[in-house]
């Protein structure tokens, strides 16, 4: 909602809110005015005093005189509102307009923040933006550090500054210098997200949204909520972000809560400050007596509050404890702080038990519901008590209104929030990415949304729409999910196990299979189950912000210059090496700089598609060793896997070559490097998609590299015999990690026919990594892992057998079988069962009819049929040759006698 509002605007109320905050503060040390309306006699004032009235404080009626209202105001009405704002309308709209955070830009705005010198390899000095490194003990336990300045800052308030207003405006001013000082010291929001005491209250408020929060996930445009912006000399609005913190609450606070849900310090955070909230109001009344003291306001008047400070901190059953107040307020405050904390977790553990038995929840949604349940209380809570000096000046009526109207919105936020989840949200940015993906293939979908757009459409709605559009085929389809993978990929997501299973969902609304996802990553080069450990760039949302603001700001300065000096602008544009403020690294400064040039992006995926293809073809060629010869059949599978993904590669190279730009470096060597790598497969592709490629492709470039094709070597070289038995295996073990389960299950099962113990060690490593593994792949590594104790052997002597591989491969050496999807060729498996006979022994009888088909592994048998003239004919059956494949497709009733001739058969 209010993360739309222009930044202009923002600004304009920013600085009405820092100067009006700034008078206060003012007021705090002169203000000969207010006073005025709180003597006796001004009785149109809601704030006078009246003398008739008695405060007691342990027993005493306290003295009240003329005072400036200012105090007053800051506790009783600036306060509540900025906690009103947070859990109504969210984050976006505090954290644009708050005056501290503000302030604390100032040192960003006249350019005059702390930079770290830098210097390269070649004695090169730039100047990098400061940041809070986030492996620092400042990133890992801000949280820790906020909430003790948060309870400092209680214990402050009741002893020093609650109606001491030189006091107040000190410690206001006090913050605000350092506000500012961090905001010198280290780049981006970093004074409220690592150091702002009210930032906790902001983030149990706030989080995972407010009830009118505008949801980021959703979100059309690339600014988002509160996240930081500015306005380049044209007036348009583009980010700013640093990337001071990962994740983010002003980019996508719920992405940044559902991220951080779980851990320790959010527990804390939530049981602490409830705590400290109680026993902050509590301790009025332990210390008065009576709640009278903190329901008038007179504590924020009070004119001898420091001569109190060693006076009794407490009051019980009309007699006061002897123990200074100096002392009690802490001991109060922390022993609230340490119960709430305990009473909390033995809370978790009850509801996580209750829920064990009636209907178990993921950690995530359990901590959320008690979450979310403590935020209510705490919002209902603070306000029985906050502000009521200033509501209870109220009409009886208006107080009624007033306490039904904070009842409605808490709970209207309770329900809403409860009704979220990680895969809700999860499935909602899925969808918004999907979303876009149909509006840049140009569907016509007015015609069956009566007047509704795309964006007036559920998440549900959007996959139900793309199933019944007679235009969206099956290939707009696969055009459309791999959009929302490269998207996907870009901000982060794609390694998370969520992120797996709601992609899965998403192929199966879209009757996507395994074999066209898989494809799809190999043409992101990213055919591999451990490619996220390696993946040089692999962003997260704030580093994606980041980049684009940099990009934003580098693509304006670059058009001023084509503006001043025509063509002769340098294409290599680069902003002012010491005005970083974007905290772009050297190495980030290079790889940005080459991004925002037009070559770059496409270049940079044919690198990737030609390291993927020179991983496939060294595999390929280390299947030929001497020592795999005699596995022929699972090496032949394993080929085969590897030329379909060859394939892929190849083709998605080809689709990145037509829209590469031509005369570059890259280009010009392009063709002798594609061919070198997989010769045959791109014989094999340009003879299928020539008439396609020609239409795509430079010609010079298709030419060339049907030149260099023709003339690479058909066969690979003869690899050396003499390598160990070691080299083979730490080779195999890479199959391990393929996306395939074919694949993977007979690089297995290889591998522990070369090295039994080394396959165990993958499948044990498989089995703690990788939760959900494929029914084929899970039950290989099982029998992997039975064999622990025993022996190290080869898979078809040990007692237990590997079934389902063993006739996988026996069905792949069949001509028949050959060919087929690996899918059908994994289901025919499981479907199949080995059956021994000996000699002379019927496999079918002569009056059986053939429902079955069968396929000979091993020894000898033979067929007798009756043909036309009613003659008997025997014909004997080879090795892997499948038997009456015609008859059951074809005549289901026909019969013939099949007899085994040798034993074993």
């Amino acid at each position: 909602m209010f993360g739309k509002f222009s930044e202009s605007l923002a600004h304009r109320i920013r600085w009405i809110l820092t100067v009006s905050w700034l008078l206060l503060i003012a007021s705090l040390f002169f203000d000969p005015i207010t006073a005025w309306l709180t003597l006796p006699e001004r009785t149109f004032s809601p704030f006078r005093l009246d003398p008739s009235v008695c405060v007691q404080v342990q027993g005493q009626c306290i003295e009240d005189a003329p005072y400036a209202i200012g105090a007053a105001l800051f506790w009783g009405a600036i306060v509540p509102i900025s906690i009103f704002i947070l859990l109504v309308f969210g984050h976006e709209l505090w954290r644009r307009i708050c005056p501290l955070s503000f302030l604390s830009q100032l040192p960003r705005a006249f350019n005059s923040q702390r930079r770290m010198k830098r210097t390269d390899k070649r004695g090169q000095v730039r100047y990098e933006l400061a940041k809070v490194d986030q492996n620092s003990w400042l990133a890992r336990n801000h949280l820790y550090l906020q909430l003790g300045l948060f309870f400092a800052g209680l214990c402050l308030r009741i002893l020093f500054v609650n109606s001491d207003r030189t006091l107040l405006g000190l410690f206001l001013l006090g913050t605000i210098v350092c506000a500012i000082g961090v905001g010198y010291y280290y780049g981006g929001k970093s004074w409220c997200n690592y150091f702002c005491p009210m930032s906790p209250v902001q983030r149990i408020y706030a989080e995972p949204g407010g009830l009118f929060t505008s949801p980021a996930h959703t979100a059309a445009g690339g600014i988002t909520q509160s996240m930081c912006r500015t306005i380049d000399p044209q007036g348009n609005e583009q980010s700013a972000c640093v990337a001071c913190q990962t994740p983010c609450i002003d980019i996508d606070s719920e992405r940044s809560y559902w991220e951080t849900v779980t851990q320790p310090d959010r527990k804390v955070l939530y049981y602490g400050y409830m705590g400290l909230m109680v026993g902050y109001f509590a301790y009025y009344y332990l210390y008065a007596g009576n709640w009278t003291y903190y329901m008038s306001g007179a504590w924020a008047h009070q004119e001898d509050q420091l001569a109190t400070l060693l006076d009794p901190g407490f009051y019980l059953f009309h007699q006061p404890i002897p123990i200074p107040k100096l002392v009690a307020v802490p001991m109060t405050l922390g022993l609230a702080a340490v119960a709430s904390i305990s009473i909390g977790r033995w809370i978790e553990k009850t509801y996580q038990s209750i829920t064990d038995i009636i209907h178990p929840l993921d950690r995530e949604i359990l901590q959320h519901h008690i979450f979310t349940l403590y935020t209510y209380v705490c919002f209902n809570v603070f306000f029985i008590f906050g502000g009521r000096s200033f509501i209870n000046l109220l009409p009886a009526s208006a107080v009624h209104v007033y306490e039904a109207i904070v009842v409605v919105l808490s709970t209207t936020w309770l329900l809403k929030t409860l009704r979220r989840n990680p895969d809700r949200y999860l499935r909602e940015r899925l969808s918004n990415r999907f979303r876009k993906q149909l509006v840049k293939l140009d569907l016509d979908v007015e015609k069956l949304l009566d007047r509704r757009s795309l964006d007036d459409l559920s998440t549900d709605e959007v996959y139900v729409l793309a199933k019944v559009l007679p235009e969206f085929t099956q290939e707009k389809r696969l055009i459309a999910y791999k959009g929302v993978l490269r998207e996907t990929v870009a901000e982060g997501h794609f390694d998370s196990n969520r992120s797996q299973v709601m992609l899965a969902q998403i192929r199966r609304q879209l009757e996507i299979g395994d074999r066209e996802h898989r494809a799809a990553l190999a043409e992101l080069g990213l055919d591999r189950a451990d490619w996220h450990l390696d993946a040089p760039d692999q962003s997260k949302v704030a580093d994606l912000k980041r980049a684009i603001g940099y990009r934003q700001a580098l693509s304006r300065v670059h058009r001023v210059q084509q503006r001043q000096f025509g063509n002769a602008a340098s294409s290599q544009t680069q902003l002012n090496p010491n005005d970083q403020s974007y905290a772009v690294t050297a190495r980030e400064l290079k790889r940005l700089e080459r991004c925002s040039s037009s070559n770059e992006g496409g270049w940079k995926k044919v690198g990737i598609l030609l390291q993927q293809l020179y991983i496939l073809s060294q595999r390929y060629r280390f299947l030929d060793r001497p020592l795999l010869k005699k596995h022929q059949a699972a090496v032949d599978l394993l080929k085969a896997a590897l030329e379909q993904k060859e394939r892929r590669v190849v083709t998605g190279l080809f689709q990145q070559l037509a829209v590469a730009p031509t005369g570059t470096p890259q280009f010009a060597s392009i063709e002798r490097t594609l061919a070198g790598l997989a010769p045959q497969v791109v014989r094999d592709v340009l003879s299928q998609q020539l008439p396609a490629l020609r239409q795509k492709l430079h010609p010079q470039l298709l030419s060339n590299l049907q030149r260099f094709a023709a003339s690479a070597p058909t066969t690979p070289e003869t690899p050396p015999a003499d390598i160990p038995r070691s080299s083979i295996a730490k080779s195999l073990k890479a199959f391990g990690d393929d996306l395939d389960p074919l694949t993977q299950s007979v690089g297995l099962y290889l591998l522990s026919e070369i090295d039994f113990k080394s396959s165990q060690d993958v499948a044990c490593r498989l089995k703690e990594n990788s939760p959900r593994l494929n029914r084929l792949v899970a039950e290989m590594v099982d029998t992997l892992l039975e064999q622990q104790n025993s022996d190290a052997c080869p898979l078809n002597t040990c007692p237990t057998t590997f079934h389902t591989v063993e006739k996988l491969l026996c069905l792949s050496k069949s001509d028949f079988f050959g060919g087929i999807r690996s899918e059908t060729l994994i289901e025919l498996s499981y479907q199949s069962r080995i059956l021994t006979y000996e000699s002379g022994e019927e496999i079918v009888g002569s009056d059986a009819a053939s429902r079955e088909m069968l396929l000979l592994l091993d020894g000898e048998a033979t067929i007798e049929t009756r043909g036309v003239n009613g003659k008997v004919e025997t014909r004997n059956l080879m090795a892997h040759q499948a038997i009456d494949e015609l008859e059951v497709a074809g005549h289901p009733g026909q019969s013939g006698k099949i007899s085994a001739v040798a034993d074993g058969t």
